[in-house]
């Protein structure tokens, strides 16, 4: 099959002109059947990790974190951080304590940024678990 068509002015074999346009056309297919499947293991990957952070959230630990750092925070609105840094540098208990608590928070919303950051998971996804009460607990004061 050696048609010949005038293209421009000038002869073009159709067959070689059909192969590359179906490999095109295979290309292109390949490379949405790629984006697709890429969204489905992002959507898998999330699926994964939901029940983790919903434990993480709602456990004894970060409740108890939560209301400490809360209380502490209520009992020195002006001086929160200031003093108990210094408590922390004394070797206070209490102080020691309510680091423990200040890393457990910052490390929840910490990993939730950075899986987003990893390209892990989906703006949405992060914005979905990091909705928690906490998060206003962790920007207001924690991350000074």
């Amino acid at each position: 099959m050696q048609g010949l068509d005038v293209v421009f002015g000038t002869a073009v074999d159709v067959m070689p002109a059909a192969v590359t346009f179906l490999t095109a056309l295979a290309a292109l297919i390949s490379a949405l059947v790629s984006l697709a499947t890429a969204k489905n293991q992002s959507i898998m990957v999330e699926a994964s990790l939901w029940p983790d952070f919903s434990r993480r959230y709602k456990n004894d630990d970060m409740s108890e974190a939560l209301q400490a750092l809360v209380k502490w925070y209520h009992a020195r609105p002006t001086d929160f951080v200031e003093e108990w840094d210094r408590l922390l540098k004394q070797d206070d208990a209490h102080a020691k304590l309510l680091d423990r608590h200040r890393r457990i928070v910052t490390l929840y919303f910490m990993d939730i940024a950075n899986l987003y950051k990893d390209g892990m998971i989906s703006k949405r996804f992060g914005r979905f678990v990091a909705n928690q009460a906490g998060l206003n607990v962790f920007y207001g004061k924690l991350r000074q």
